[in-house]
This record gives structure tokens, sequence and C-alpha cells, in this order.
């Protein structure tokens, strides 16, 4: 089976493309052994990730199980996850 996204852990609530998606397109995603379908809900650049779940403002994004930056606004499933919408934590010291 041909699968457009991947999810890398289990615990990921973002997938990652693995070609460019089309808004409104029914997508593929390999997780583990499954294969999951999801709808993007606008457009995603090969390589981008985008999320499986809502994802509320202030809330940590999850890759490869680690979190990797936090969004500034609130992200629907299906939608593009970016420097538009999540900023990086890195250095961050909890204040």
């Amino acid at each position: 089976m041909n699968y457009k996204a991947l999810i890398i852990n289990k615990d990921d609530n973002v997938a990652v493309a693995l070609d460019n998606l089309e808004a409104d397109e029914l997508v593929d995603i390999r997780c583990g052994e499954d294969i999951l379908h999801y709808k993007v809900i606008e457009s995603i650049p090969k390589y981008h990730k985008f999320a499986i779940v809502s994802i509320p403002v202030r809330q940590r994004v999850i890759k490869y199980g680690e979190t990797i930056g936090e969004t500034t606004q609130n992200v629907p499933v299906g939608a593009h996850v970016h420097i538009h919408n999540v900023r990086s934590l890195r250095g961050y010291t909890g204040s």
C-alpha cells in the first residue's frame, strides 16, 4: 500500500508529508505497521508537518516522540504545522 505521510512515533501529534499534499486531500499515513487516514485542510509541502489532532495555542508540538516547539495559535487537524504557527523552545528555561 502506498502512503503519503508518516507518523514517526506513536506519541507524535504531527505527521510528516512524504510528498506534496493538496488541500482537502485524503491522505494515507503510516504509523508503525498501521495505515491511518486523515484529511489535510490546506496544502502541505513535501517533508513539512501537519496536525493529526487539534493542538491548542501554547501546547507542545511532538515529533520523534519529543517536544520540538509550542503552538502560537490553535492548530486544527489537517493544518500545516510550521514557523507561522509554532515557536521553537530551543534554549527555553521554563519561565
